[in-house]
């Protein structure tokens, strides 16, 4: 089992962000990006402003009494902690830059969150701060600790640089600070540690927003800044949670709370942990004041009272012996913005150019943003643009001029002025925003007034933040109606909690005095009278209206404050309800700016993943499907499918959008449904399976939703759909296939007479490389190229087919693998109805005669009154294949292609290598297998040769016969090896678990098939120049490409093979689809079959393979006519 939580802990600052907390942590869950068997919980602090260090000791408190329960006690014991990994992250307090809190501000970063070990199973989800600690925890840092109790900080970002090194935590005892290097201009603003000049790990002291930091900087002139991160080991967690009950600690906790205490706030780092540095005295500790200052707080100074200094004297007495160590952490960045957005603008600049977003266009030269139907277009043309698509889930994001967009849409005549971010934001119409702006969770009803106002300008100026704040429901009392939401704006570089009288605080980047200058506003408007000046703050001016009188917008408040010049508006302004920002971070409604962030996000999803499939492009939807299901929208998702569905023609792409419907409707099953592959022939879908044949595919799009929404009750009955959506998708496939049949032409050859036998034989194929570049759709979607070479084996061609006209008007029909044979005769036609089963005996044989024209079934005619229209007689077909069936040598195929050459002759019609090629991809349409064109044109056409085709339909083959040297054959001779594994190859879904996974566009799959013919073309010239190492080389990596396309192909048997005799190869691969039967081989010295063949027998899980001698066939698909 992977490494994994225990529990993870949220603290929150209210209820209702913790509820809010937790169902984000849920959807997480569900998403698999946090672990199942994980206990999630969220913490409502005790009271507001509780610290850090009460918050931990009510978590702790609440962990154990959970952990406690699920052991099956009755009461708590905080021995559960011995076993257990516990995660407490600390969501903090207010930030005026993100309405949810810094936990949850989103991140301009690539999702790397999921712990599947395979990144195509991602799923979708915007990353937050939040996430990115439990990624960089669980993914970096802890992923070798053992039990115990790590503690979070939420408002940083912890950045690993390329040159980080992997930390040993196995054995770690005591408390553990984790710390960053920092300059000490950027750590003075935090905290850090002083360690000791003997002892590095040793924690001298904890110092706080201190300017001289002499005594902290180490030799490279950096000082041990905290991260935020703090392990407790399941010793001290015990010893610490024993405090709980103990007068005054318990009103750090609920139980205090709930037994009539006043809550007490303790800090974590400057109460619980400084009591154990080395260097700190008892009254020092004590006494100290420090650590109750905060110059970025809103309320900076805290009263050092008698109980705390109580508290600290316990803290001190009990927990003083414990050893205090801290960790630096190498190759990690401590980012943290401040109360100035500036800060905020800078850290999301350091970041985004780092990572890989979902799409990302670089334009040079400045530029309007304009909706596409996706997520923005640029006015500018495709040359002009540098774009990157990557899976749809990932956060929106967007570089355009040094900007940055998340999650965002805009529309109409948006023009975002340079170097600006944009977060959550839907905005509309002729709105220009200037240089550096910081637009937040904007909505297009901000943006218009309430009546006819046309007063404010559509130009907003540089350097402000707009940010769009929604509200809970306010009090009923209120004479006026609320709005449920509110707009506030801030210059980037105002400082919120700077003094008004401070000769350095401005609002909107601009002194205070000009502001109330030019708008008639006085200080008591936005403070009150009762207020110090050294209190009134940027955070606590009430300048923001938030009820509004009739024929009022909030945006024409905003513009004034702005700078709009409207002197009327001072009056109207102070007859509204007011809030500071401070005011409105407290009635956030976090649960509905949760739930509109995910509106926003699944949105955009939907037309991005509209357009991609419209356009052909190969975007990978799984993640957003399976998010989308998670967060309850699957049934949105398969509407908006069969909306684009409705508007296609073009075969192609609606096969490809019937495939995301399935893949929809096998998420939703998930693992109760069963397994994906099964029978899709229920007569409730005929009706559109008919429609779609018929090619009206619009009805047919009406046809399938009607029925699939009668399949959407249990996980079962969802799966069945899904596979029914698939054979939707395979006969669209069918329908491109047969357009070879265009290209099916023979010449008259005159008939054989009855009584005679004709005789054809084939050689067999190796697939060099290529192989899966021939499969439909893929061959025509992209286009293919295989090489292939003619091999006979044992001494013979191995695939033979007599076929000869007799006097009864009936079939005989026989199969043999050269020891045995088995018959069937028809004299009926319903006995041919089973020629589209590939599993029926015959079946292959029953399907010549349909394809050939020869029979017609369903038809009034009997099978005798065909037989006699069509050659007077009846047939007699024996088929000869001495190879095991699923060798992997394109056999079936290859079969097929002889005994429809022969049947052709029999009529007396004559078809070329290329044409019989062609006949055998519309006979396997009419088997129902599939497949693509390499097995036959491998096995038909002489020797070595390349076929390929084109994108696009029809689809055509062309071989071009690869003309090369006797040496050169000769020496393929002598190298080439082809080893049967023992066991035929396995594998009756192989091909739809393949198209499957394309139909998706996997990523890998999707760089896979592009890698696919050029190996083969590499083959062909390394093939022309006699280069066989160049050839191995190609052959080994033809054998990659295979495990890619088909994970699983090279069962471990053959590998415990391949490392005993890999230094004799130039390169190996397993022939065909893989799995078993055989395997191709080109060694580094000639004649080594008999080494080989030692090899094998030595092998005890390699029992039945052996060497089969097999050379390089210079001639193809011959006749022979027998008396």
């Amino acid at each position: 089992m992977s490494w994994a939580w225990t529990v993870i802990a949220v603290t929150a600052p209210t209820r209702d962000s913790a509820l809010a907390f937790q169902a984000e942590l849920v959807i997480r869950q569900k998403k698999g990006i946090i672990n199942r068997e994980t206990a999630i919980i969220t913490v409502d602090d005790p009271k507001p402003r509780i610290g850090s260090g009460s918050a931990t000791l009510n978590a702790l408190l609440l962990v154990s009494e959970l952990l406690s329960s699920k052991a099956g006690f009755k009461i708590m014991r905080t021995e559960v902690f011995q076993t257990a990994r516990v995660l407490i992250l600390h969501a903090g307090r207010l930030f005026p830059f993100a309405s949810c809190g810094r936990a949850f501000s989103t991140l301009p970063l690539k999702n790397h969150l999921t712990n599947a070990p395979n990144l195509l199973t991602e799923y979708s989800e915007l990353p937050c701060e939040i996430d990115q600690l439990i990624s960089f925890l669980q993914n970096y840092l802890c992923h070798n600790a053992g039990p115990g109790v790590w503690v979070c900080s939420t408002g940083m970002v912890l950045h690993l640089s390329a040159d980080r090194v992997a930390l040993d935590l196995t054995d770690m005892t005591g408390v553990k600070i984790f710390a960053t290097k920092a300059d000490p201009s950027y750590a003075k603003d935090h905290g850090v540690c002083r360690l000791s000049s003997s002892d590095p790990e040793v924690v001298e002291d904890i110092l706080f927003q201190v300017d001289d930091l002499k005594e902290c900087i180490m030799e490279d002139g950096t000082v041990p800044l905290i991260s935020g991160v703090v392990f407790l080991s399941h010793q001290f967690v015990e010893k610490l949670l024993s405090l709980h009950a103990i007068p005054p600690l318990d009103a750090c906790t609920y139980i205090g709370l709930d037994s009539g205490a006043q809550p007490l706030s303790i800090s974590l780092f400057f109460d619980i942990l400084r009591c154990m540095t080395y260097s700190v005295k008892l009254d020092q500790f004590i006494e100290s004041t420090s650590t109750l200052r905060n110059r970025f707080e809103f309320d900076p100074i805290s009263p050092l009272t008698e109980t705390i200094k109580k508290a600290r004297a316990i803290l001190w007495r009990e927990l003083r012996s414990t050893r205090l160590t801290a960790c630096l952490l190498p190759g990690v960045e401590h980012k943290y913005p401040l109360l100035i957005a500036n800060e905020l603008l800078s850290v999301y600049r350091q970041i985004a150019p780092q990572h890989t977003h979902s799409r990302v266009v670089v334009i040079d030269s400045p530029v309007d943003i304009e909706l596409d139907n996706q997520t923005f277009k640029t006015s500018l043309s495709i040359e002009n643009a540098k774009l990157e698509e990557k899976d749809h889930s990932f956060p929106v994001v967007s570089t355009i001029e040094n900007c940055i967009l998340i999650n965002s849409r805009l529309e109409g005549q948006v023009s975002i002025g340079e170097g600006s971010l944009v977060l959550h934001c839907h905005i509309e119409g002729n709105l220009q925003f200037g240089k550096r702006n910081i637009l937040i969770e904007l909505e297009p009803t901000i943006f218009q007034p309430y009546d006819n106002i046309s007063s404010y300008p559509a130009v907003f100026p540089d350097d402000i933040m707009l940010q769009q704040v929604l509200l809970k429901f306010l009090p009923e009392k209120q004479p006026t109606p609320v709005c449920t939401s509110l707009l506030t704006v801030f210059g980037i570089y105002d400082n919120l909690i700077l003094p008004v009288n401070d000769v350095t605080a401005t609002f909107l980047n601009k002194p205070w005095e000009m502001f109330f200058s030019r708008t008639g506003i006085i200080p008591d408007d936005l403070w009150g009278l009762d207020i110090e000046a050294d209190k009134k703050f940027l955070f606590k001016a009430k300048l923001f209206p938030v009820a509004l009188l009739e024929g009022e917008s909030m945006l024409s408040f905003i513009t004034w404050l702005i700078g709009v010049n409207d002197r009327d508006l001072v009056s109207k302004w102070r007859d509204q309800w007011r809030m500071s920002m401070e005011q409105v971070l407290r009635h956030v409604s976090y649960a509905k700016t949760m739930d509109n962030r995910r509106n926003l996000t699944f949105q955009i999803g939907l037309e991005e993943m509209s357009e991609a499939l419209v356009n052909g492009s190969p975007r990978y939807f799984l993640s957003f499907f399976r998010g989308s299901f998670h967060e309850g929208r699957e049934v949105e998702v398969l509407k908006k499918l069969d909306e684009v569905a409705s508007s296609l023609d073009d075969v192609i792409i609606l096969c490809r959008v019937f495939s995301c419907i399935a893949d929809v409707l096998g998420i939703m099953a998930g693992e109760a449904g069963g397994i994906r592959g099964g029978p899709a022939a229920n007569a409730n879908w005929n009706h559109a399976f008919s429609l779609i044949q018929q090619g009206k595919y619009r009805n047919a799009v009406r046809e399938l939703a009607s029925e699939r929404n009668d399949w959407l009750d249990r996980p079962d009955r969802n799966l069945r759909a899904s596979r029914h959506y698939e054979r939707a998708a395979q006969i669209l496939t069918s329908i491109g296939v047969l357009s070879v049949k265009q290209f099916i032409k023979g010449s008259s050859s005159g008939r054989i007479e009855i009584g005679k036998t004709l005789k054809v034989t084939c050689a067999s194929r190796i697939d060099w490389a290529g192989g899966w570049s021939d499969t439909p759709p893929i061959t025509y979607e992209i286009g293919g190229a295989v090489l292939d070479f003619a091999i006979e084996i044992e001494g013979r061609k191995p695939i033979v087919v007599f076929v000869k006209r007799i006097p009864e008007y009936k079939l005989e029909l026989v199969e043999s693998d050269g020891e045995s044979e088995k018959e069937i005769i028809c004299t009926e036609l319903q006995e041919i109805s089973d020629y589209n089963q590939p599993y029926a005996f015959a079946s292959l044989l029953k399907a010549c005669f349909v394809c050939t024209g020869i029979l017609e079934y369903p038809s009034t005619r009997s099978l005798a009154h065909q037989l006699r229209d069509k050659l007077d007689s009846g047939v007699r077909v024996v088929s000869i294949t001495y190879l095991p069936q699923g060798s992997g040598l394109g056999t079936s195929s290859i079969l097929a292609g002889a005994i429809l050459a022969g049947l052709w002759r029999l009529t007396g019609v004559m078809h070329d290598n290329l044409s019989l090629s062609h006949a055998v991809l519309h006979l396997e349409q009419l088997l129902t297998t599939g497949g693509g064109w390499q097995d036959q044109c491998g096995g038909i056409f002489p020797g070595a040769k390349l076929s390929s085709t084109s994108k696009g339909l029809p689809l055509k083959i062309t071989v071009e016969e690869i003309l090369i040297s006797e040496e050169i054959i000769d020496k393929f001779n002598r190298h080439f090896v082809l080893v049967y594994t023992g066991k035929t190859r396995l594998a009756r879904n192989l091909l739809q678990d393949v198209l499957r996974n394309w139909h998706a566009r996997l990523p890998a799959i999707v760089l896979n098939v592009n890698d696919l013919a050029l190996n083969a073309r590499a083959s062909v010239e390394a093939l022309r120049n006699g280069d066989f190492v160049k050839l191995g080389k190609c052959l080994s990596m033809s054998g990659m490409h295979k495990l890619i396309m088909a994970p699983g192909s090279m069962p471990l048997r053959i590998e415990l093979f391949i490392d005993q005799v890999k230094d004799d190869l130039l390169g190996y691969q397993m022939a065909g689809a893989g799995g078993g039967g055989f395997m191709i081989l080109l060694t580094k010295e000639p004649n080594q079959q008999e080494k080989m063949n030692t090899i094998l027998g030595n092998i005890p899980e390699m029992s039945g393979a052996r060497v089969y001698p097999a050379v390089f066939s210079r001639t193809g698909l011959e006749y022979e006519i027998l008396d």
